[in-house]
């Protein structure tokens, strides 16, 4: 029995003949069709999932590098930890100078500095080569929760606390450029 009115295929429709390894990516548009390598999908770890030991308490916060060879994390033990990715995720430094539990941190844009927030009211700016605080920022009245960096344009950080307050910080100077008050603690803020 002969179906004459089944659609046909198109010309240019892909089958495959056998099976592709995963680094290929097929791309189509009306006119051509290319197969192209796709970068290797592999991460160097020794495992899918990694331990990374060393903190002494409850970790609260953490950050990739932004080219992605590090990662840097903090806590309740008022420590920040920068670890390799690859390989064995060792530990590569550990820096201190915050006398209380360090709530956020995140790293600047080119992924020299750190920017840091911490229970002991103040917030830090944190060079990652020599693992020393640069600058130490004082103006909340309580716990800061919350800190971020301008992803463009001047160098900037705002933070947030329990004292219902925002505030804009140019990274340069040590006094606060902005105050903004708020009926309720802030935890979380961020440029746009």
């Amino acid at each position: 029995m002969v179906i004459d009115n089944k659609r046909k295929a198109e010309d240019t429709a892909l089958v495959p003949a056998t099976k592709r390894n995963r680094n290929e990516v097929a791309l189509k548009n009306k006119h051509t069709s290319v197969l192209q390598a796709a970068p290797a999908r592999t991460s160097n770890l020794f495992a899918p999932i990694m331990v990374l030991e060393g903190h002494e308490g409850e970790i609260f916060s953490v950050d990739f590098h932004p080219e992605g060879q590090y990662m840097a994390s903090s806590g309740f033990d008022r420590k920040i930890f920068i670890w390799s990715v690859y390989g064995e995720c060792e530990n590569i430094s550990v820096m201190t100078g915050h006398t209380g539990a360090v709530t956020e941190l995140h790293f600047n844009t080119d992924g020299s500095n750190i920017f840091t927030s911490s229970t002991d009211h103040t917030l830090g700016l944190w060079d990652i080569v020599t693992g020393q605080r640069i600058k130490k920022y004082k103006g909340h009245t309580t716990f800061v929760n919350c800190v971020q960096g301008a992803r463009r344009g001047p160098q900037l950080m705002c933070s947030g606390g329990d004292d219902s307050t925002l505030r804009l910080w140019d990274t340069r100077k040590k006094q606060c450029g902005a105050t903004y008050e708020y009926s309720i603690s802030n935890h979380s803020c961020q440029f746009q």
